[in-house]
């Protein structure tokens, strides 16, 4: 299972753009932002790491420890 980090408002802002931009760029919905602590789809998930990493100028594989938590 798979859940965004506490961090992930606080990342995505500090990449400079803003949550709609965010999303849009992801290509998911708005409301998958506020599901912090629930759990994710791993493609809903790899969306947002990947939009992520793209942002910031760093490696996917990097971004997935910021970004996602995998709970067993």
């Amino acid at each position: 299972m798979r859940r965004l980090h506490e961090n992930t408002h606080r990342l995505s802002a500090r990449s400079g753009l803003t949550l709609t931009a965010f999303v849009q760029r992801a290509d998911v919905v708005r409301s998958i932002l506020y599901r912090i602590g629930r759990p994710l789809r791993g493609s809903t998930a790899w969306k947002i790491a990947r939009a992520y990493a793209a942002t910031a100028g760093i490696i996917t594989k990097a971004t997935n420890a910021q970004i996602i938590v995998v709970v067993n």
